[in-house]
């Protein structure tokens, strides 16, 4: 994947986000928790979130945590969406971070639209034990026609290349 390490919270952390993705806060306003972007080519994004770190019920991967609440966040009934894989992958930035990964399909409304639209959603959980802090990383990716050429879209190696691009760079966010 091509691209440059870009600023992440003030430049607390940094990332490799594909060249084609606009940083969303230059054309709306974004919580202080979150760094979004956008594929300036297709519907897809990538979110970065700062939460509270909550332990999961019964051990259960963190990602898919998340992933569930980000369902019911988002409206989707019970038959609306489901996890195909969910895995933990070995530690970034020196082992100071677990990460856990979740991979599904939610069918959501978009835009109060009738239909509802399939998106494929990643969610990656850095877990930072000694901040109380998960990051949770989310790659949106509807599945709707798209004219886009495939050399503008992102795919899940192109999120896993970004999830081992991470570093955290200053930890005094957390202070």
């Amino acid at each position: 994947m091509n691209g440059a390490p870009r600023n992440l919270f003030g430049g607390a952390m940094t990332a490799i986000i594909p060249p084609n993705f606009l940083d969303a806060s230059e054309v709306r306003q974004i919580p202080d928790n979150q760094e979004v972007f956008l594929n300036k080519s297709s519907e897809q994004s990538i979110i970065f979130e700062l939460l509270e770190l909550h332990e999961s019920p019964d051990n259960e991967n963190p990602a898919s945590m998340h992933f569930q609440l980000m369902a019911l966040d988002n409206g989707c009934a019970e038959g609306d969406f489901g996890i195909e894989e969910a895995c933990t992958q070995p530690s970034v930035s020196n082992n100071q971070i677990e990460v856990s990964v979740a991979r599904g399909r939610q069918a959501v409304r978009k835009f109060d639209a009738d239909v509802k639209t399939v998106v494929s959603i990643t969610v990656a959980v850095l877990r930072l034990k000694q901040f109380s802090t998960d990051i949770v990383v989310s790659f949106n990716d509807p599945q709707i026609p798209c004219d886009s050429p495939p050399s503008e879209l992102w795919s899940r190696a192109d999120f896993q290349s970004t999830l081992d691009s991470f570093q955290l760079v200053d930890t005094s966010i957390f202070k």
